[in-house]
């Protein structure tokens, strides 16, 4: 996404995550889009979603107010949204903020499904109704929680206004918002896209950390998790591009712990211990999963029957003790594991046993290269009454 000002139209960011399933949400940015964005002074602000510079979404407009209590928020308020492409009727925003004290006409469940999603909308001073209910489920606003949706004009109108312009407010209840304009002849994107080849740009955050992951097969991993993790528990997170690459901006300078494992999972992972970061500076730390070594085994148990199915942990170090890579395995049906590893030195090797076996005793400080670790296991003597 791309944000830029209200008032000259100047570039104050690009390249902002989408959050999942939208864009821009109304007062909840993620971190990750506030660190993007930067510091910012009060006022107005245009956003749109683009690609590779070029606009593919409506133009909206949102505040940025440092004085904002969440406490004074209005029970029902509306934000303009610009006519997307492809639509004949423009959005507005509908947020609905349970009031103190509760109401109970919006906390039943049942009745108050439909009182929050169908609010009446006085639309260029005639009250309407929405034309079709669809049911949504369960929708409650208890005192302080928000309600949030995108309300389609065309779900109030069967035609379109001729002028450029609609003028909204909705009423819920005997609540009742303040009245929008809500632009609808595009004129606003049209600006966007002329002034898009001209607009100055605000000088670009420079990341303090940034670098590339490479798969274990040897490729860019895109999509993978990078986070670190600093002193008294700061904790911030990115995902690697297309090319593997990530960046970290407007993050606090400092020592910090920087891993990566691959999405959704926390194993494999690749840790480093330490990375200063410094103002002014960008420290640049690839990281790798590439499977150069392989530690291999067989586990067995005393009698010699193959232990199958048993999880592997293993830990691995770089040379200069800088860096680990911690992997698992599972043994197949003769006891065998192989796990892949950036790194040679092995720090950890250990079985993952239940509670009918003995723990076997970790094995430390070997190559993988050096040949194959294995484990004898011993069954418990259970006794039985």
């Amino acid at each position: 996404m791309e944000m830029r000002s209200a008032d000259n139209r100047t570039r104050i960011a690009f390249g902002i995550p989408l959050v999942s399933g939208g864009g821009f949400g109304d007062s909840c940015l993620t971190q990750q889009q506030i660190r993007t964005i930067g510091e910012v002074a009060d006022g107005e602000y245009l956003v749109a979603v683009t690609d590779s510079g070029k606009r593919v979404s409506n133009v909206a407009r949102f505040k940025v107010d440092s004085k904002f209590d969440p406490a004074k928020e209005p029970t029902v308020r509306l934000i303009p949204v610009a006519m997307p492409p492809g639509r004949a009727m423009p959005l507005v925003g509908y947020i609905v903020t349970g009031p103190t004290p509760e109401d109970k006409r919006l906390t039943d469940g049942v009745r108050s499904l439909d009182i929050i999603r169908h609010p009446v909308l006085i639309i260029d001073g005639v009250e309407r109704k929405v034309r079709v209910i669809k049911d949504v489920g369960m929708t409650r606003a208890r005192p302080g929680e928000r309600y949030m949706s995108i309300i389609g004009l065309a779900e109030y109108l069967t035609e379109p206004s001729p002028k450029g312009s609609y003028s909204v407010q909705a009423k819920m209840l005997e609540y009742q918002s303040a009245t929008v304009t809500v632009p609808a002849d595009g004129s606003l994107e049209r600006e966007w896209d002329e002034m898009s080849s001209t607009a100055a740009d605000r000088r670009a955050a420079k990341p303090l950390l940034s670098g590339k992951v490479t798969g274990p097969d040897g490729r860019p991993a895109a999509g993978y998790e990078v986070s670190i993790l600093g002193e008294g528990g700061a904790n911030f997170g990115e995902k690697t591009k297309a090319d593997g690459s990530y960046g970290f901006v407007n993050v606090p300078e400092g020592p910090y712990q920087l891993s990566a494992n691959p999405p959704g999972t926390g194993s494999p992972a690749v840790i480093l211990e330490t990375v200063m970061l410094e103002p002014g500076k960008t420290a640049i730390e690839d990281l790798s999963f590439e499977g150069r070594y392989s530690l291999n085994g067989t586990i067995t148990f005393e009698d010699g029957t193959a232990a199958a199915g048993l999880e592997v942990a293993a830990t691995f170090s770089s040379e200069d003790r800088r860096m680990t890579y911690s992997g698992l395995a599972k043994t197949d049906a003769k006891g065998r594991y192989e796990i892949k590893s950036p790194f040679e030195m092995v720090s950890y090797v250990e079985p993952y046993v239940d509670a009918s076996t003995e723990r076997a005793e970790p094995r430390r400080g070997m190559r993988a290269s050096a040949g194959t670790v294995d484990f004898v296991l011993r069954r418990k003597n259970i006794r039985r009454e």
